[in-house]
């Protein structure tokens, strides 16, 4: 059957498709030169690593940070994995958070938030340092001045880097929340047994805290007791409060086997309770 097309049309519909392919071929010629200006400015010598700023609150742990990024020398900038490099960096056991930035033409600014020692764990002659949220971060020979020291964690199988967790260390974290909140520094926290768990003050007092739970109500006692003891003028070997109601302590001028004053909070002192723990010398 012959076409009943006019011909006007068939010729429109024949400079449609003309400009089509011509509108397609532009397109796809305007890609191919962007794909080859991208891939020449991702590969150009200018935009090449050059320069990385460490901005670390120290040299030392800035020298290490640089040692983990592992970076390429000369690296193209524009495809450098900055979220990677930051990945690798805060694998280093001082290092909190890392935040990598580039910088043209060719820089990239490394902004380091370092881990800061909380505690130092003790065992024996061996010290390691943990912060906040539970990460070691290293060992030490000498913790700094004024940080509580914990005794009671194993330390032969802890790693840098690695993190504690369970409820021996969820013990010390609140103990040393509680220490903090009150401006109480050094010591030694003994959490051997969570029954029985222990506080060494810095001036030698030994207190009793009894079992781990009841720490919360303890350690501020024992704080109470220590100011009143300070303003009173006398000093104690121990002060049990293993029995929060009745605090108990032992002169230090009555170690050698004086009998015991159960101190009270509020500034009076009585005979002590015959059921009193026995007197446990200061470590």
């Amino acid at each position: 059957m012959p076409s009943t097309t006019p011909p006007e049309a068939d010729q429109d519909y024949r400079r449609r498709r003309r400009r089509g392919r011509a509108a397609g071929a532009a397109w796809l010629l305007g890609l191919s030169v962007l794909v080859g200006t991208a891939t020449g400015v991702l590969q150009s010598d200018r935009f090449r690593v050059r320069r990385v700023t460490i901005r670390a609150p120290s040299g030392a742990l800035g020298r290490e940070v640089a040692r983990w990024l592992h970076l390429r020398p000369n690296a193209p900038l524009l495809t450098v994995d900055v979220w990677a490099l930051a990945r690798q960096a805060e694998r280093h056991p001082w290092v909190r958070k890392v935040t990598v930035t580039r910088r043209l033409p060719d820089q990239l600014d490394v902004r380091v938030e370092p881990r800061r020692a909380f505690l130092a764990l003790r065992q024996k002659a061996r010290f390691m340092l943990v912060d906040a949220e539970g990460y070691v971060l290293g060992p030490t020979t000498r913790p700094p001045a004024g940080m509580l020291r914990v005794r009671g964690i194993d330390l032969s199988r802890l790693r840098p880097g690695e993190r504690l967790t369970g409820q021996r260390w969820a013990v010390v974290r609140r103990c040393a929340d509680l220490l903090s909140q009150h401006r109480f520094r050094g010591g030694t926290l003994d959490v051997a047994g969570l029954e029985h768990v222990r506080l060494v003050a810095p001036d030698g007092v030994l207190a009793l805290l009894g079992p781990a739970e009841q720490c919360e109500q303890t350690l501020p006692l024992f704080l109470k007791v220590q100011a009143y003891l300070s303003r009173t003028g006398q000093r104690a070997a121990y002060v049990d409060l293993q029995v929060p109601e009745l605090p108990t302590w032992l002169p230090r001028s009555a170690a050698a086997g004086a009998g015991r004053r159960a101190a009270q909070v509020d500034g009076t002192s009585r005979s002590a309770s015959p059921h009193a723990s026995t007197p446990v010398p200061a470590r």
